[in-house]
This record gives C-alpha cells, sequence and structure tokens, in this order.
C-alpha cells in the first residue's frame, strides 16, 4: 500500500484520537498490516504537523494535537 493510501485509511481510523498513538494502535483500529500503519503514520506527522516521540522501551508514539483538520502541506505550498 502507498504512504498517501495508509494515511488517508489513518485519518479516518484515528478521527477524534487524543493522546499518543503507537504503530499497533493505529494498525488495530484502521485494519492496516504493521508496516503500511508506520507509512501512513509517518505520512500523516508530515503533513499535519504532528509530534513523534519515544518510550524507554523504544515504541514511537505519534500525537497529532491540531488533529488532521488542515493539511499543512498544502496550506503552506510545500510538497514532499
Amino acid at each position: 500500500m502507498e504512504p498517501d493510501q495508509a494515511a488517508g485509511v489513518l485519518r479516518t481510523a484515528l478521527a477524534g484520537q487524543t493522546g499518543d498513538a503507537t504503530i499497533a494502535d493505529a494498525a488495530a483500529r484502521s485494519g492496516l498490516a504493521l508496516r503500511d500503519a508506520e507509512l501512513g503514520l509517518h505520512r500523516l506527522l508530515s503533513a499535519h504537523r504532528g509530534h513523534l516521540s519515544v518510550t524507554d522501551k523504544g515504541e514511537l508514539l505519534f500525537r497529532f494535537p491540531m488533529g488532521f483538520a488542515i493539511d499543512f502541506e498544502r496550506r503552506d505550498g510545500f510538497e514532499l
């Protein structure tokens, strides 16, 4: 699956998500494979100015404090 496709699935599945989400959380909520969920989350980070952190155990935590309402990539005119 392409990162943009995975990001679209995750936008719907994680709408209203508060707090942090791991790759496994995103995969479980969306039904995507772990690899697709990871690609989609990284794509959403760049498009929606998300935050990435890591736990003591090495798990990546994704947070989107502004949600998915604004696509900053299009708004800023910057495209990856």
